[in-house]
């Protein structure tokens, strides 16, 4: 099955706010759409592809979820996870933005998967799968202590 609809690499980096014109950045973005988009326009029903008043609102959080991966994928990058402390000042981990793009569009487009993704809507709904916890109390796939995570 060929991509039905057309997101870019500039949409991709503006959800995530990162600089456009980042070389390195266009290369994720461009490696996310051919690499994930299929995957996820597979899980929407036909009826919802096909339907023209649906794109702008497929094609948007289609985007959401590229980003999400996007932002999972660079929060992997070695350093990613570090915090740096000197002269009173803290940096710390940012935000996990990944996660919360991804959450928030796959409750958007639930009712037009083929079947319920994460989400509890009906009785052919996929359960939400439990984390795996590391050694250190957190998410091992989000980075996220147990207590701090928002389950939906």
């Amino acid at each position: 099955m060929a991509i039905i609809i057309t997101v870019t690499a500039t949409e991709i980096l503006k959800l995530c706010r990162l600089d456009i014109s980042d070389t390195t950045a266009i290369a994720d973005a461009n490696e996310m759409i051919n690499f994930q988009q299929e995957a996820f326009e597979k899980i929407l029903k036909p009826s919802a592809l096909s339907d023209p008043a649906l794109t702008a609102f497929l094609r948007r959080n289609l985007a959401k979820l590229l980003a999400g991966e996007l932002l999972r994928m660079r929060r992997r990058e070695e350093g990613a996870g570090t915090s740096f402390q000197g002269v009173g000042v803290t940096l710390g981990i940012p935000p996990n933005l990944g996660k919360e793009l991804a959450d928030e569009a796959w409750l958007a487009l639930a009712p037009y998967t083929v079947r319920a993704v994460g989400v509890n809507v009906g009785a052919d709904a996929l359960p939400v799968p439990e984390p795996v916890t590391g050694a250190n109390g957190q998410d091992a796939l989000y980075g996220e202590k147990e207590s701090t995570k928002s389950r939906f």
